[in-house]
């Protein structure tokens, strides 16, 4: 046996990283010394779960059917590492799915996130930096091969929209989803056709023109557990109630308005 020098130890050739892959290290004789364990490619770097609200009085509470979840899809910069990709972030708030920056790779990251591309409605794009965009023909590939029935919102800075007309159309593909262009030139809101918020843009110091967005909510509504208790009701229908602003119930229409202030 050999004894272990880590002065003159060498890396056996790695092949491509693979989420799991390990390697081993040999001394100068070609002897395997331990394993070295190479942490999965694509790790999330972390997800934050937006506490399900509580709507109600004093009388008693009723748990509202918001989901909400900031999935951080990548944190990295111009170079990703093994434990970091490049940009790409996930919002998902209720029935919509907002996609910012994805950078290079996002399509896989979701992939081990367990988030469906199908899921996306809108996606916002800061500026066209390649770690904040090239990630972009291989999401709108993924949403067409998943059969998404819903058009997809698309925010970018107007300057760059002729980097926006090369990624979509970067590839020999058969694109299903309808894609709605949306480009910025200035500060303020932004059209969301069909949300149940406010999207803004907000011009940022950077080399290339750049917007950050913002999401607003419409003021919040309480519901009087009274009145919902009188007209029984509770549970999923509820959280119908609040999204459509009306519900059948029995023989009768009942409306946000008589069970709110």
């Amino acid at each position: 046996m050999h004894g272990h020098d880590p002065g003159h130890e060498r890396e056996q050739p790695e092949g491509p990283d693979e989420p799991g892959a390990s390697r081993l290290l040999f001394d100068h004789d070609g002897h395997p010394t331990r394993p070295d364990r190479i942490p999965p490619v694509g790790i999330v770097a972390g997800r934050a779960r937006f506490a399900t609200a509580r709507i109600g009085g004093a009388g008693g509470s009723l748990t509202a059917v918001s989901q909400r979840e900031l999935v951080i899809l990548g944190t990295a910069s111009q170079v990703p590492t093994k434990q970091r990709n490049h940009n790409g972030y996930l919002l998902r708030w209720d029935r919509e799915g907002l996609l910012f920056d994805p950078g290079e790779g996002t399509q896989r990251q979701m992939s081990f996130a367990g988030v469906a591309a199908s899921g996306i409605t809108r996606i916002c794009i800061t500026h066209f930096h390649g770690d904040h965009c090239f990630g972009l023909p291989g999401v709108l590939g993924r949403i067409s091969l998943d059969g998404a029935l819903h058009p997809v919102d698309v925010y970018f800075p107007a300057s760059g929209e002729v980097f926006y007309e090369r990624l979509i159309d970067s590839s020999a593909h058969n694109r299903q989803v309808e894609l709605e262009p949306h480009p910025i030139g200035e500060n303020g809101e932004l059209p969301p056709p069909g949300a149940d918020f406010t999207l803004r843009a907000a011009r940022l110091s950077h080399p290339v023109e750049t917007f950050g967005y913002r999401l607003d909510e419409p003021d919040s509504r309480r519901f009087v557990p009274e009145r919902l208790r009188e007209l029984g009701l509770s549970g999923p229908v509820v959280g119908e109630l609040q999204r459509r602003g009306e519900v059948r119930v029995g023989d009768r229409t009942v409306t946000l308005d008589e069970v709110s202030e």
